[in-house]
């Protein structure tokens, strides 16, 4: 199971997700994926490059 995010969410599903697993999206909002990167990965207590980096490894797993 996978789960992606945008700019409204849960904290603690965020948080319970596992990095490998997660994936974020601009979808539903206007908002730069830039400052929901930078959100979760402060949520998360990780750098940003990090969460950019492990999402990019799941979105091309999942989609190329």
């Amino acid at each position: 199971c996978y789960l992606s995010f945008g700019e409204r969410y849960v904290p603690d599903t965020l948080q319970s997700v596992p990095l490998d697993r997660l994936l974020m999206e601009t979808d539903d909002s206007q908002t730069d994926i830039r400052q929901l990167y930078a959100r979760a990965a402060a949520l998360r207590r990780l750098p940003v490059e990090q969460l950019e980096q492990a999402v990019g490894h799941t979105a091309d797993f999942l989609f190329f």
